[in-house]
């Protein structure tokens, strides 16, 4: 796009074709049977090349079959709400394994930075199923968090601790898609 706008002088010209084409790539994609939250849990992302956004959708869309999807989705979601209700503070706030107060903190903080860890190389490569597979074997910790776990702790420090665990696996899971915006 960017080498067709140029003859035209109009660097604008490159944004305004591009949300053209993700204009209508709902349709486009409902056609071959991806569900619309798919596409818009990919494009929340706003990827900049479509065969990354293919690449992402077609991983959701596998991810979505996967035994593990259903409690992954639940949890992203939950995830959500409660760093949106939390504000900025957890971003990016230093996870302190002093603090953990359960097993289930730390077999999270474990099975996350092994996640991270096998999921670099994947998102690298663009290989979202891959990563999406990868993303699955959370489903234990992340279910043990929730079950031993209260986040919003009396004491402050434990809950931007517990908070900034959350945002950290947050932002793994959103190296693929925002699954939090994926219906049940």
């Amino acid at each position: 796009l960017d080498a067709a706008a140029e003859p035209f002088g109009k660097p604008q010209l490159t944004a305004q074709v591009f949300e053209f084409i993700l204009g209508r790539l709902p349709a486009y994609y409902e056609a071959q049977g991806f569900r619309v939250d798919e596409l818009d849990a990919v494009l929340s992302l706003k990827p900049g090349r479509l065969l990354d956004l293919d690449r992402r959708l077609r991983a959701v869309a596998g991810f979505r079959s996967l035994p593990e999807a259903g409690s992954l989705i639940a949890a992203n979601k939950r995830i959500a709400n409660i760093l949106a209700k939390a504000g900025a503070e957890p971003a990016n706030a230093h996870i302190d394994p002093a603090l953990f107060e359960s097993p289930a903190e730390t077999a999270l903080l474990d099975a996350l930075t092994a996640s991270e860890q096998a999921a670099a190389p994947l998102a690298d490569r663009g290989d979202y199923a891959a990563l999406c597979r990868q993303l699955a074997t959370l489903r234990g910790p992340v279910d043990a968090f929730f079950d031993a776990v209260m986040v919003m702790a009396d004491d402050a420090a434990v809950r931007r601790n517990r908070l900034a665990l959350l945002a950290q696996l947050h932002r793994l899971f959103l190296a693929v898609a925002d699954l939090s915006r994926l219906q049940g």
